[in-house]
């Protein structure tokens, strides 16, 4: 904390981003570095450093391989490798599976769906509370029809919480499409697409222009 130069302030000065890596000097510090140097070499690995990140992925012990995971999430969308990040949703180990299922909120990954709604369904724990958590962003009437059995089932009090919030979270989605929607055809068609979700969505069903809901939700 600095002072501005007048008296009794102060300005608070944040320390600087340390600079991007280059290919190069990711690769010299992985092959020469000590622990903290690899660690710095991963967070700044690209999709030209693959056979870092798969070094570290192969096995499941090393010390890194939370942090290779976080660098998927963040910087290999469009590589084959990603589907690593999804395939960590099978993880034995609890805090994997609950990481695994942290950082898929920000690519949401349609593949990474089914394996999401598994995680969520154990009921309990970290893996289950994250998995819910990133169901928020999944779009999906199965994933609202999973999360409103959590909210009302699941045996862990956290998860039937966040359950009800990501629930909240995707009918207010939906309400807002159908409110915004000004193609009289589209709005046929996100109507026919909700109605098996319809009782989830509460006084959407007293609308007018919203004819025919169910009386409640049904599996697909």
């Amino acid at each position: 904390m600095a002072m501005n130069g007048e008296e009794g302030t102060t300005e608070v000065v944040k320390p600087e981003e340390p600079e991007e890596l280059s290919e190069a000097e990711v690769r010299r510090l992985w092959a020469e570095g000590d622990a903290s140097d690899k660690r710095r070499a991963l967070e700044d690995a690209t999709t030209a450093h693959a056979d870092i990140v798969e070094e570290v992925l192969r096995d499941a012990e090393h010390p890194l391989y939370t942090a290779a995971l976080q660098r998927l999430a963040f910087a290999f969308r469009s590589s084959p490798l990603f589907s690593r990040l999804v395939d960590a949703l099978d993880d034995p180990r609890e805090a994997i599976r609950a990481e695994a299922a942290d950082l898929l909120a920000w690519p949401e990954p349609v593949a990474a769906r089914p394996r999401l709604l598994r995680v969520a369904r154990e009921g309990r724990g970290i893996a289950a509370y994250e998995a819910t958590r990133t169901l928020a962003y999944a779009t999906s009437r199965e994933a609202m029809l999973a999360l409103a059995e959590l909210a009302r089932q699941a045996r862990d009090e956290r998860v039937r919480e966040q359950a009800a919030e990501s629930l909240a979270e995707l009918c207010s989605g939906c309400r807002n499409a159908l409110e915004s929607t000004r193609c009289e055809a589209e709005h046929r068609r996100l109507i026919a697409w909700l109605e098996p979700v319809a009782g989830l969505l509460g006084p959407l069903a007293l609308w007018p222009g919203v004819p025919g809901w169910a009386s409640g939700p049904r599996v697909l």
